[in-house]
Parts: structure tokens; C-alpha cells; sequence
């Protein structure tokens, strides 16, 4: 695994340091979720991508085909066959703490879909299973929208930084969202970088707020820098995030450690608890959305860890790197979007981004539990995991699980 400044060794004492502080710990009945991937960055080039989430299930031993919880396996997305069955998973952390993480992808129990039940016939899974990109999803009931927020966690502002309103990336606005949603016992997904805005490996701010999402939310794999995934773009060692990740012994970057490298971080963070991330969104919606270079590739290589996140709705909170939005512009691109009652619109998963002042005020004005737009014009929402299960009939683990074996046995 190619992780930038010793990752694991770094992490470790960062992560004993918060754990001893109770620096992650966080308000709210939910538990904590795996982290997923997803989103894009709002780089050169602008294209933003979003984030899928954890699973659910709240539970027990990772043992047994259960109906909860991420599926254990080997490194690299081989063996992810058992998953974690009914009950809560209590993961050890540094300094003896422990982190309790019931569920993966129905924090809080707040998801629509518990029993994973398809909506309508499920659909076959085939060699690689996603969801997003098409509009008005016949899968998804349409009076549900299921917001995801990518490229967490960011930083602190310092005063190098300058305007947070064009110098995005800055002001902890991950962890400004995680407040108020864990103040009004909300429970969102989130898709995770862990090096991108902010490096948790010299961070140790953004290892607690990484650990208040584990614990609260349901988070998902966005990938370790945010590179282009079997892209063409040229390595860039001063901007990962605009290179592009390979296939081969000779690439810069290998788009498997850009994977591996996200659930190996959670892995420790959860003490074990969320050993895989079986929801992933691919930065920029490469090669998923744009048809880019090397889709087949990539689709093989998702497969062995998680279900693909795409997006029906785009709420442009990253289209410019120099824009000065606000909440209210945003906040009214979903609105347009959605319409003004369930079925007037489009409906299913919106893409945001976690790293932003604009989409702070954003997700107040939708999501407000009394008084946001969602709740007013009688949407309900959902989580990644819901949609996975609508479509499906199975949890992303249980997809998982099937696809590396087609890939083990083909026959």
C-alpha cells in the first residue's frame, strides 16, 4: 500500500492521542458507519463526484452471513465473504477505549429500508453492481432523496488560508455539518478522502472528525487523494489529486491502494470494527459517468470491494474553484431539481460535498428537521444503503461477497 508520510505508524499516535482526549466522541443515539467513498473534487476541471455511504445491520460478531454490518475479508477485496450479523459491534481503540458501532448505513436507525427489501423484482447484479446516474430511478420511491456529502474531512482555517468563500478545503465545515446534524439526531452519509483536504496521517483534528462520522454516520470510500481513476491524466507529485491511478507495476499510482488505502485508515480508527467499505463513489464520476479510459478495469476492480455510488442530482456546490456561493443558491439547485412535491421532479441520490461554507448553510435549509425544505414539501430521507437495497434486494456487503467469488470461481 502506497500511503503518502508513514500512514499507519502516524495515524496510530494521532489516533491514541484522541482517543485518551475523547476527541471523536460525539452527541446522538446513532451508532457509527463504515466509511465509503465517493464525490469529486472541485479541482481543475471543476467535475464534482459524490459519495455513497456505510452499510446497516447492527452487529455482533464478524461471522456468519448476517443481515448487518461490513463484511470482514482479506486485504485487497479478497475473502469478503462473512459479514457482521444482528447487534451492536464494539471496536476496541487505542488506549483500551471502546468505539461502539451499531449498523452500517441506518445510523441512528434512521434508515427507510431495513429489511432490504427490493422495490419491485430485484435486479441481477451480473460482475458489478451500482447505483446512480439515471434520472427518476425506477428503484427509488420518488418522495425519497438521499443526500450524500464528499471529500471529508477538511481542516482547520489558519489565516494562510485567507476567504474559506474562495479558499475551500479550510474551516472544518465537515465537522460544523457533523455538529448540527448530531444536534438535531440526524444521520447522513458521508464519503471519505484521507488524503485530500486534509492528511489524517499529520492531522489530528481531522481524526476526530473522521471518528465522529464512524461513530454517528454512515460513511463510504472516496478514494485515499481523489485522483482520477484509470484516467489519463500525468502524475502530478504536487497534486495528486489531479493524476490519474493505474493498473500496472509501473504506475505512480495504483488505483487499488488509492481503495485499499481508505479501509485500512477506518480499519484502525474503528479498532476493527469497520474492517471494509462496501459503498464507493469514484472522484470526478470516472470512468462511471464520463465513459473515460479503462471502465472494465475499474468496474472489476470495485467489485471487489463495494458497490459503485453514482448521483441522479448535482447540487453544483463544486463547480467553480474561485466562485463565492451561497447557502441559499445551493439550497435552491436541489429545490429546482426535486420540485415542489414528491414526483414533480427528479428524486434519489444528491451529490454535495462535505467541505464547504455554502453547503453547510445548504444542508440546514434542506435537511432542518422542522423547518428545512425536504420536510415541508413531504420528502422523506434516505440513505445510500436504502437505495443499494431497493435495487438489489441484498446489502452492499452481501453483493460484495457475491462478486469476489464470481471472481475467485467464474465458473
Amino acid at each position: 500500500m502506497k500511503i503518502r508520510g508513514g500512514l499507519a505508524g502516524s495515524v496510530a499516535l494521532l489516533l491514541a492521542a484522541c482517543w485518551i482526549a475523547d476527541c471523536g466522541s460525539s452527541s446522538g443515539p446513532g451508532g457509527g458507519q463504515a466509511a465509503g467513498s465517493g464525490g469529486a473534487r472541485a479541482g481543475s476541471g471543476g467535475a464534482t463526484g459524490s459519495g455513497g455511504g456505510p452499510s446497516t445491520g447492527s452487529g455482533g460478531s464478524a461471522s456468519g452471513a448476517g443481515t448487518g454490518g461490513a463484511p470482514a475479508g482479506g486485504a485487497g477485496g479478497a475473502g469478503r465473504d462473512a459479514s457482521d450479523g444482528p447487534g451492536s459491534v464494539e471496536a476496541g481503540g487505542a488506549g483500551g477505549a471502546i468505539m461502539t458501532l451499531p449498523g452500517n448505513g441506518c445510523a441512528g436507525g434512521t434508515c427507510l429500508n431495513p429489511n432490504c427489501t427490493a422495490m419491485g423484482a430485484a435486479q441481477p447484479i451480473g460482475t458489478f453492481a451500482e447505483i446512480g446516474f439515471e434520472l427518476r430511478p425506477p428503484y427509488i420511491p420518488s418522495d425519497v432523496v438521499i443526500p450524500t456529502f464528499d471529500d471529508v474531512p477538511d481542516r482547520l482555517l489558519t489565516a494562510a488560508d485567507g476567504d474559506p468563500f474562495t479558499n475551500f478545503g479550510a474551516g472544518q465545515w465537515t465537522k460544523k455539518m457533523l455538529q448540527y446534524f448530531d444536534a438535531n439526531n440526524m444521520h447522513v452519509d458521508f464519503f471519505i478522502n484521507t488524503d485530500n483536504f486534509c492528511d489524517l496521517s499529520m492531522n489530528s483534528d481531522c481524526v476526530a472528525t473522521l471518528t465522529s462520522v464512524l461513530k454517528n454516520h454512515n460513511a463510504a470510500n472516496h478514494t485515499v487523494h481523489h485522483t482520477h481513476m484509470g484516467g489519463a491524466q500525468p502524475y502530478n507529485a504536487d497534486d495528486i489529486a489531479s493524476s490519474s491511478c493505474g493498473f500496472g507495476a509501473g504506475d505512480k499510482i495504483l488505483c487499488d491502494d488509492e481503495m485499499k488505502g481508505v479501509e485500512t485508515l477506518v480499519d484502525m480508527l474503528s479498532g476493527g470494527g469497520r474492517p471494509h467499505l462496501t459503498r464507493f463513489r469514484a472522484p470526478y464520476g470516472e470512468p462511471f459517468q464520463a465513459g473515460t479510459p479503462n471502465l472494465i478495469p475499474m468496474q472489476t476492480l470495485v467489485a471487489r470491494y463495494a458497490v459503485n455510488i453514482g448521483w441522479q442530482m448535482d447540487s453544483e456546490d463544486s463547480l467553480c474553484d474561485n466562485c463565492k456561493y451561497t447557502g441559499v443558491q445551493i439550497a435552491g439547485n436541489v429545490e429546482r431539481a426535486v420540485g415542489n412535491a414528491p414526483g414533480a421532479g427528479q428524486w434519489g441520490v444528491i451529490l454535495m460535498h462535505g467541505t464547504y461554507p455554502w453547503t453547510y448553510d445548504a444542508a440546514k435549509l434542506l435537511l432542518d428537521p422542522q423547518m428545512g425544505y425536504f420536510k415541508i414539501h413531504n420528502f422523506r430521507v434516505g440513505t445510500v444503503e436504502d437505495a443499494v437495497c431497493w435495487k438489489y434486494g441484498k446489502h452492499s456487503w452481501e453483493i460484495v461477497s457475491q462478486l469476489t467469488k464470481q471472481q475467485r470461481d467464474p465458473n
